[in-house]
């Protein structure tokens, strides 16, 4: 009956729901029979430019959100903080494999009564606003907290200490990886830089005016569990005041910082409807760290470099400079 009962069976002291009776194939059926425009939870046709809504309430109380791989790391992750943590997350029912491909599956949770910060904020007074700033915060500092179920091994979790792939910004939609060690990642990152060098060279015969800066290696702990993207439409309010993190897809351990910098892309962001609020974009090194440095100097050079890159052809650059000059003078 579904998957991760074992994880799940923990948690004996939650909530009941009107899914814990119901057989997979009945959730199946409610999942086949919901309406994309009706169903769909916090979706808008008008700013969601990136396909069908992943997440649809099947039930008053229970939602379903389509994961497109079959790593369960999200489902994993959120029970793994919810129960160590007292981040407010949805609780997880059941995870069932798509029945329309093998590259998917669903989470079946809770559904929580509120609305997202993107819908609501503007309507909030401010001192509501510093209330969730000061939440957030302490909900970061409890995040990277968590002992880690394999401390020296970036990307997603799924408590079988093997590496994964990672996924989400900046690496290829197909994912990447996996990297067994913080050395492995931070190796992976410095080659997009010297390929780009490359191309550079290739292209303008020098690389002396694009900085290349080497992968941020000064952090301690290197790697901390990060939720990988707390833009305010992951961030709900519920009827009763509380915050909740939800969209944990692109969660994992990563550098303390790797928080900062992808919530900072959203202060920076080319549509104004993804932006995120002035004050709260304006408290982003109190809520996350102060890490514009390394957002300003690293990732603002590294995001525009990625988006071109031809991950297929990388092993072709391999060697280029030290073919072209062995003494090691190119500019």
């Amino acid at each position: 009956m579904g998957q991760l009962l074992g994880l799940l069976s923990s948690s004996a002291h939650r909530a009941s729901s009107s899914v814990d009776s119901l057989s997979d194939e009945e959730l199946y059926e409610l999942i086949e029979n919901v309406r994309e425009d009706s169903d769909a939870v916090d979706y808008d046709k008008s700013i969601d430019f990136m396909g069908p809504a992943p997440v649809y309430r099947i039930t008053s109380d229970a939602v379903a959100k389509r994961v497109y791989n079959m790593d369960q790391t999200e489902a994993y992750t959120m029970q793994y903080v919810s129960e160590r943590t007292t981040i407010p997350i949805p609780t997880i029912r059941r995870v069932l494999p798509s029945h329309s491909d093998q590259e998917s599956h669903w989470i079946i949770m809770d559904y929580v009564r509120g609305q997202s910060l993107f819908r609501c904020w503007s309507g909030l007074r401010w001192w509501k606003k510093l209330c969730i700033i000061w939440t957030l915060r302490r909900y970061v500092r409890e995040l990277h907290r968590l002992p880690l179920p394999n401390p020296d091994t970036p990307g997603p979790i799924d408590g079988h200490g093997r590496p994964l792939r990672c996924h989400g910004l900046p690496f290829p939609y197909t994912g990447t990886g996996p990297f067994a060690s913080f050395r492995e990642l931070a190796g992976w990152f410095d080659y997009q830089q010297y390929c780009h060098r490359v191309r550079l060279h290739r292209g303008w015969g020098s690389t002396l005016h694009w900085p290349c800066p080497p992968f941020p290696r000064a952090t301690e702990p290197p790697l901390v569990l990060c939720h990988g993207d707390l833009h305010h439409r992951n961030i709900l309010l519920d009827e009763a005041g509380r915050v909740w993190l939800v969209d944990w897809g692109n969660a994992g351990a990563y550098p303390p910082w790797w928080e900062y910098v992808h919530a900072a892309m959203w202060k920076d962001a080319a549509r104004l409807s993804s932006c995120l609020p002035k004050l709260m974009a304006t408290c982003l090194p109190f809520i996350l760290g102060n890490y514009e440095d390394i957002y300003q100097e690293y990732w603002r050079s590294l995001k525009p470099k990625m988006e071109n890159v031809s991950y297929d052809a990388l092993e072709e650059e391999e060697g280029y400079f030290e073919r072209l000059d062995p003494g090691g003078r190119v500019q």
